[in-house]
């Protein structure tokens, strides 16, 4: 049931009502100021002495932007791929026979290859399967793979 405006309560104090003033936070912004007299100017003050200084131009720091993208691509990028190239071509080279020794440091050769995993004998009648990412280096060759992910 909606109830009519005159059964419901004031908004405002009964004083105000009577003035018909509104307080100052229910009357909304304050008045813009008249208009200035059409021959009046405004001054604006000005430093003497040092010139203002230049603004930055975006142009000027694209060169120190370029210089950092390319000592990172220089030192970081470049020889993490190299790294990881080498050590892909290392998995690649395993071969029946070949001892290897895998990250957790567990040595065997290598009884049999599948396309991402590896058996490895271990001792007289233990055979173990791994992951083929899991050889770290190839001792009897010399072939050596940085571990993956540390730079």
């Amino acid at each position: 049931m909606i109830e009519s405006p005159a059964s419901l309560p004031p908004l405002l104090p009964p004083a105000l009502q009577e003035q018909g003033r509104l307080p100052a936070e229910l009357s909304g912004p304050p008045a813009a100021p008249p208009p200035a007299a059409a021959g009046a100017t405004t001054e604006v003050p000005t430093q003497s002495g040092a010139p203002a200084a230049p603004q930055a131009n975006w142009g000027s720091l694209l060169l120190p932007i370029a210089l950092v993208f390319g000592f990172m691509w220089l030192f970081v990028l470049r020889p993490e791929r190299k790294r990881q190239k080498e050590r892909a071509e290392m998995l690649q080279s395993i071969r029946k026979g070949d001892k290897v020794v895998t990250l957790g440091g567990m040595h065997g050769e290598v009884v049999r290859l599948d396309e991402n995993t590896i058996t490895l004998k271990v001792d007289d009648g233990v055979r173990l399967k791994f992951d083929r990412s899991a050889v770290s280096r190839i001792p009897s060759s010399g072939k050596s793979a940085p571990p993956s992910g540390q730079g």
